[in-house]
């Protein structure tokens, strides 16, 4: 406008009192970080005392330093949020990201490794879940936010993550954005992008793809993903090949092998326990009852669920498979094994557990192979009725009830599952007596079965009855019934399950001991030795 001057665009006002804490000036102006979020696994079971929380927090820390210093990253000036189980950091903008993804995790790993191997107590053991992504963070005067902030922190939680640890036998998982692994690890000649595992979290709302691995026990090479930016050309072109091998190999009967065994692991002559995993949530399917009924019973005929395969206290969490003629499968619950996983009359409705029926089709569960899949990748057929068990959709953060379906899979392998055995009494196999102390972790005090003298502390011994799907059936003197244990943090501690019931668990009460309904408390902990 001539004469005038022309104003300066200004956003309105903020209101004081609603947004008086908003910092304007060049030191609150977005800013591109690579950001890190480290979680301790299990900090807060109930085995771990508060002395060794405060271990394991100082051996964090230190780790952590050491970790950056040998990684060339410099530690005094990240910005670090504690987070009381891990540590939330921002790498400054000037550092490279490939120091983040290429040197960082492996020197954390060995760092952590080595105060495992001197750690005086099970509880002092640290194991951490380590997340990477990159991307704009908005500073105020109590910290940073940002939506790329809150993306490494669902990575952080990813189903598939904590999984990954839980079956590995190293130290470190690590998760990278589907950003991270695109622009920093497919074109690192440092790692090699085969060794991670493409995954699609979905935790709380936010739905991201992503990629793990794991430094100290990395997975054998495999073919590596293609970037996401690679173009709208390549995703059609490579839908289309997917499309026409699953069309071929992904019909029932056509799928693949029949598995009998995956691994020495997986037997195919024997009942085993484990965890059967969706591939897309990255959740375990769970037997009915005990844990949704105030009277700990199983009912026949209700639906099934899938749920966090890491709450390893929940016997619900597995299910047993046992072999039957022809290399098919029954699929019990974990609790009873009268009641059997069985297909419905109509298909895209819930499945349910029913009172086992021998020679019923409908309850015997082909396992199949996927092809182009991981080694372990599986669909689970129904004989009888025909279909494969999927999962539902919607949030996997509540239980997802599950469902036959066609069996073909889909892009988000809603039909591909994961049999992962699970080894309850740990260390102590059958044939093993063992006697000693067995302290309690809530009350401090020890199981005696009458044998012991003054001068001596009381003690018990352990022999074993026989083996069952769950690991081995043990006796314990001084303590009437039969018992399996289920191994917690470490080897020496356990948590008493009775073999009748396993949603049953000795716990100490007022005067003496007893079977209580299981959960998470310490009174239900035992030590031994």
């Amino acid at each position: 406008m001539k004469g005038k001057h022309r104003a300066q665009f200004r956003p309105a006002a903020l209101p004081t009192r609603l947004y008086g804490d908003v910092v304007e000036s060049d030191n609150g102006r977005a800013q591109h970080r690579t950001i890190i979020v480290v979680d301790v696994e299990k900090f807060t079971h109930g085995s771990r005392t508060n002395a060794d929380q405060l271990v394991v927090r100082a051996v964090l820390y230190r780790s952590l330093r050491r970790a950056f210093g040998e990684s060339g990253i410099p530690w005094d000036s990240c910005h670090r949020e504690d987070r009381g189980d891990g540590v939330f950091v921002l790498v400054p903008p000037e550092v490279p990201k490939t120091l983040v993804v290429e040197r960082l995790p492996g020197a954390l790993a060995r760092a952590l490794a080595e105060h495992g191997e001197v750690a005086g107590r099970a509880g002092e053991r640290v194991r951490v879940r380590m997340a990477v992504h990159a991307g704009e963070v908005h500073p105020d005067r109590h910290g940073f936010t940002s939506a790329s902030i809150n993306l490494a922190f669902r990575l952080v939680d990813a189903p598939q993550l904590k999984s990954a640890l839980a079956r590995s036998p190293g130290v470190l998982a690590l998760v990278l954005s589907s950003w991270c692994y695109d622009e920093v690890a497919w074109h690192s000649r440092v790692v090699d992008p085969r060794t991670f595992r493409r995954v699609d979290v979905v935790v709380k709302d936010t739905a991201a793809t992503a990629w793990i691995a794991r430094p100290d026990h990395p997975y054998p090479p495999a073919r590596a993903g293609r970037p996401a930016w690679r173009g709208r050309a390549a995703v059609v072109l490579a839908s289309l090949i997917a499309l026409s091998t699953t069309a071929a190999a992904d019909r029932p009967g056509a799928r693949g092998d029949t598995v009998t065994g995956l691994g020495d692991a997986f037997p195919g002559d024997r009942e085993f326990l484990a965890h059967v995993v969706n591939l897309a949530t990255g959740k375990c399917l769970a037997r009915n009852g005990a844990y949704t009924h105030p009277d700990d019973s199983e009912k026949d005929g209700e639906d099934i669920y899938q749920w966090e395969c890491a709450d390893s206290h929940n016997p619900g969490h597995f299910v047993v498979l046992a072999p039957v003629a022809g290399g098919d499968w029954e699929i019990r619950s974990s609790v009873r094994a009268d009641l059997c996983l069985a297909a419905d009359d109509e298909p895209e409705t819930d499945q349910h557990f029913r009172a086992c029926r021998p020679g019923d089709d409908r309850q015997r569960w082909g396992v199949r192979r996927i092809r182009g899949r991981a080694p372990d990748a599986v669909v689970v057929e129904n004989r009888g009725a025909g279909g494969c068990l999927a999962h539902q959709g919607g949030r996997p953060d509540v239980h997802i009830q599950v469902f036959r379906r066609d069996c073909r899979p889909f892009g988000q392998d809603e039909v591909g599952w994961s049999i992962r055995p699970y080894a309850m009494p740990g260390r102590r196999s059958c044939g093993e007596p063992w006697r000693g102390p067995v302290r309690n972790n809530g009350t401090g005090r020890r199981l005696a079965d009458g044998t012991g003298t003054a001068s001596t502390a009381p003690a018990v011994s352990i022999v074993a009855v026989d083996e069952s799907a769950h690991g081995c059936r043990v006796s314990i003197s001084g303590t009437p019934g039969t018992w399996v244990l289920e191994s917690l943090t470490g080897e020496d501690w356990v948590r008493v399950h009775a073999a009748r019931d396993l949603s049953a668990c000795l716990a100490a009460v007022d005067g003496g001991v007893a079977a209580r309904r299981c959960d998470g408390s310490r009174s239900q902990q035992w030590e031994l030795g």
